[in-house]
């Protein structure tokens, strides 16, 4: 082979492994912000299906505050795992594994704050809209009963990004496949056999992102190459 042969054939070898390396991270966090958004899907479908429209239109008035965690998800996501991937890169160990615990700490502290405001504040919101009591009954209802497990809205989607510095971004894939088969399960259990009409679907959502969320967690208890949560470090 020529000078030119040789070095195509190395160039074409280095880009089909960039590629394949590249996918292995894109898809799985493509799949992962789609899955987040899979829960309200899934809700709609039980809802609208065993609680008809009023339901629905509850559903559609809590959506925004809904999705208040999952901006502060991203935000610390993408900030995180950049800032821990950097400091990691200029061998800073302890510095990133200083930043991963500073953050959970004040996830959870936000995550207390943020579900005081959404158990208080449900009634306030709803007041704000011309809407029949029993859509607002059932919109305060789904409130009340997620607003305990805020932090695990925000631990979702921030985590599965973290795990891609790690490198295990498929094992954050299949955390998130662990919430949707737990919250489709429960909520047929909870809105179909059990009647409890939004509460269901809110303790079966939020119990789903618990799910996800504890998996990925006990991946730094167990897995981990460079983040260790503090009482383990």
């Amino acid at each position: 082979m020529t000078t030119i042969e040789l070095y195509s054939s190395a160039t074409n070898a280095s880009i089909k492994f960039y590629l394949k390396k590249y996918m292995g991270y894109a898809v799985p966090t493509l799949i992962g912000a789609w899955v987040y958004i899979l829960y309200a899907v899934i809700d709609g479908i039980f809802i609208g299906r065993y609680l008809g429209q009023d339901g629905l239109g509850a559903l559609n008035l809590i959506l925004p505050i809904l999705y208040i965690p999952y901006a502060f998800s991203i935000m610390f996501g993408v900030g995180g795992s950049t800032l821990m991937a950097r400091l990691l890169g200029e061998k800073k160990a302890s510095e990133a594994n200083g930043a991963f615990n500073q953050s959970i700490t004040f996830i959870f502290i936000l995550g207390v704050m943020l579900s005081i405001a959404m158990y208080f504040g449900a009634n306030t919101y709803l007041n704000l809209f011309n809407v029949s009591e029993t859509i607002k009954n059932y919109a305060v209802g789904y409130l009340q009963v997620a607003a305990p497990f805020v932090v695990f809205s925000i631990l979702t989607y921030m985590l599965e990004l973290w795990l891609l510095v790690e490198g295990a971004a498929r094992y954050g894939l299949y955390c998130y496949v662990l919430g949707i088969a737990v919250n489709i399960l429960l909520d047929y259990i909870f809105i179909v056999k059990l009647e409890w009409a939004m509460q269901g679907a809110a303790l079966a959502t939020s119990m789903g992102m618990m799910a996800s969320s504890i998996a990925m967690l006990a991946f730094y208890y167990t897995e981990t190459k460079y983040f260790k949560p503090r009482n383990i470090a």
